[in-house]
Order: C-alpha cells, then sequence, then structure tokens
C-alpha cells in the first residue's frame, strides 16, 4: 500500500499544470488598448514612453532610427485601424506567459501602410515590444 501513495504522490508532483487560451476576449482587448497607446505615444514622436515597451534585446537607437525614417518617408500618422489580433496566453505551473500579435492599416500622409507589432508580458513584469514590422501598401 505504501507503494502506491508513494507512486500516487509522485505522479501528482511531477505533472505540469498547463492551461492555453487563444484569442481570449480579455486578451484580445488588452491587445487593442496596447496598439492605440502605442499609435498615440508613436503619433506623438514620444520616444521616452516607447522607450518603456522595450527590453534589453531590442537597441534604443534602432527602434529610434526607424520611428524618425518612417516619419521622414511617410509623414504624420492620421489614422490607424486594428486589423486583426492574435493572443496566446499560456500558463505553466503558474508561469504566465501572454504574447499579443497586432496587425494594423495604418494611414500615414504620404503613404498606407500594413504593420505588424507584437508584445509579451511574462508573469508581474511589464509588456514588452518583441517587434515592429511596417509594410507599405502600393496602390
Amino acid at each position: 500500500m505504501k507503494k502506491y501513495l508513494l507512486v500516487l504522490l509522485f505522479l501528482s508532483f511531477a505533472c505540469e499544470r498547463k492551461e492555453v487560451r487563444i484569442n481570449d476576449e480579455s486578451d484580445s482587448k488588452y491587445a487593442k488598448e496596447l496598439a492605440t497607446n502605442f499609435y498615440k505615444e508613436l503619433s506623438n514622436l514620444d520616444t521616452l514612453k516607447i522607450y518603456n515597451y522595450l527590453d534589453a534585446s531590442i537597441p534604443k537607437k534602432d527602434l529610434h532610427k526607424l520611428i524618425v525614417k518612417n516619419n521622414e518617408d511617410y509623414g504624420n500618422i492620421t489614422k490607424v485601424d486594428v486589423a486583426n489580433v492574435l493572443t496566446n496566453y499560456t500558463n505553466i505551473d503558474d508561469k504566465v506567459e501572454v504574447k499579443y500579435e497586432i496587425k494594423n492599416l495604418v494611414i500615414y500622409e504620404k503613404v498606407k501602410c500594413q504593420e505588424t507589432i507584437s508584445f509579451i508580458k511574462r508573469n508581474n513584469e511589464n509588456v514588452k515590444l518583441e517587434g515592429y514590422h511596417c509594410q507599405e501598401i502600393l496602390e
């Protein structure tokens, strides 16, 4: 009997607890808020607030160059529409990670662009920018 209890006890500790949610409504709502705030700060050229999204793997200098280049080449942002939101929430043994990917139609003074921004949030850390991709739409 003791062997069975020991095996049962071992199995209960050996099993990982995993929860996954794809495109959960609350995560999608939060992703849209992230995009709204990001583009508001981008429109105002408020790079200090945008830098708060960065982690050490993305150099501030590179993002700054991209923002300045887009502003010079495309003009100011006049309108942003969220086209699609993808979210992925994963909780493994109380280690939470949420990934957000937001595709946006961004209308600048001179051109339209399809832009994708991606963020990640781990446990109780602040949300971090993982990627920012801008592709001009040729008309």
